[in-house]
């Protein structure tokens, strides 16, 4: 297998229903892909699907995401894909497979594709799933310095613009 090569993995219904005339049909929509990425960035009890647990902060805040994006999905795809493989150590390659070039093939496959209807239905689904919102935590410049002058009120500190 190539590292541009996308395992099943990573399609919806497991790439059962492959069309390779139509790349953008469930590409990084698959169970598997989703539920490694949930417990990436919001946590291992959310895998599965359930709510997460709020016994520390949600890991999206400690981190900043705002948005899903190219590079949190391909990231979770190389994890994805090295868990499933034997080894027992991390390696940059996996017999000829790179994980660094199947990284950035998936991230410029998103960022770089002809469909933008499907790119943007993707993030959206990403926002969803990381972030509860198709729009993620979008914040417009009125919401950014409102929520500034909140911090600056009851830190006492003045924040450096």
């Amino acid at each position: 297998m190539k590292s541009t090569d996308f395992p099943t993995f990573l399609w919806k219904s497991n790439g059962y229903n492959f069309d390779p005339d139509y790349m953008y049909h469930g590409p990084f929509e698959g169970e598997f892909l989703e539920r490694v990425i949930r417990h990436i960035f919001t946590g291992p009890s959310t895998a599965l699907g359930g709510g997460p647990r709020r016994s520390r902060p949600n890991d999206n805040n400690m981190q900043g995401i705002d948005q899903a994006n190219a590079a949190q999905i391909a990231y979770a795809a190389v994890q994805a894909r090295w868990g499933i493989n034997p080894k027992s150590r991390w390696s940059g390659k996996d017999g000829d497979f790179s994980y660094k070039d199947f990284y950035y093939s998936i991230v410029d496959f998103i960022e770089n594709c002809e469909d933008k209807p499907w790119q943007d239905k993707l993030l959206k689904c990403y926002n969803l799933i990381l972030l509860n919102s198709e729009n993620g935590r979008k914040l417009d410049f009125e919401q950014r310095s409102r929520r500034i002058l909140e911090q600056d009120e009851s830190t006492g500190c003045r924040p450096c613009l």
